[in-house]
């Protein structure tokens, strides 16, 4: 990016200010909203995994972000239970863990971006039931 592109962006967006502040013993201080989410505590070894998984999948495919570009959500909810139960059937030959947690994170990321009006409507293929605000049950 260009120092003259970049600088004309820092004009355009404020720096947000929740008003509540971490002071640290050096003095410091941080900007410590709640509602922000705490990453520290997502597992290194959890993340380091799933990066793994996104590095395999860029082989396959050829395009990392190919998932981006859009699938029914169902595709990634069936792809999850086999894997899961592919891990609870005792199969070791992938990492069956972190292939259900991908595809979960795909749909969760597929449904945000429906909701954001990123990706059509039509990708959220759920059963109304699924839909439901309150559980059926």
């Amino acid at each position: 990016m260009s120092k003259k592109k970049s600088t004309k962006m820092a004009k355009k967006k404020a720096l947000k200010d929740s008003g509540h502040r971490k002071q640290f013993a050096s003095g410091a201080v941080r900007d410590r909203e709640p509602g922000k989410g705490l990453f520290a505590l997502i597992s290194p070894v959890f993340r380091r995994r799933l990066a793994k998984h996104c590095e395999a999948g860029q082989v396959k495919y050829g395009n990392g972000r190919n998932w981006e570009k859009g699938m029914p959500v169902q595709e990634f909810l069936n792809s999850a239970d086999r894997h899961l139960c592919d891990f609870m059937e005792g199969d070791r030959e992938e990492d069956h863990l972190i292939a259900v947690a991908w595809n979960v994170m795909c749909a969760v990321h597929t449904l945000e971006m429906i909701e954001r009006g990123n990706l059509p409507k039509e990708l959220n293929d759920l059963p109304e039931s699924y839909l439901a605000a309150e559980p059926t049950s």
